[in-house]
């Protein structure tokens, strides 16, 4: 998988969002100190706050959003994105994911 754009994403605007020693949730991919890997720390709540974050990502993988390459014009993969992306908050309102309290 190719981390460039998010990397890029983290040095150029997000380290500066970041109060010193605050760190990024982020999964093995990422080789960066200001990333916090859960499966390098024993501690529960990090642990928690990832399988959070995949319960959040499994939600997009039900619509086949990320592993399914889009094969209509360019012009609407937008508004189908969106919806997609709609949808999912709709669906966070009525159950919502579970909370992890840091």
């Amino acid at each position: 998988m190719n981390f460039g754009p998010i990397l890029k994403f983290l040095n150029k605007k997000m380290k500066h969002m970041l109060i010193d020693g605050e760190r990024v949730l982020a999964d093995s991919g990422y080789r960066d100190s200001r990333c916090l890997i859960p499966g390098q720390t024993k501690d529960k709540v990090f642990n928690r706050a990832r399988a959070r974050h995949e319960t959040f990502n499994a939600r997009f993988k039900y619509y086949n959003v990320v592993a399914v390459r889009f094969r209509h014009k360019i012009n609407i993969h937008s508004s189908c994105f969106r919806a997609v992306v709609n949808l999912t908050h709709l669906q966070l309102k009525c159950d919502p994911l579970f909370f992890v309290n840091f």
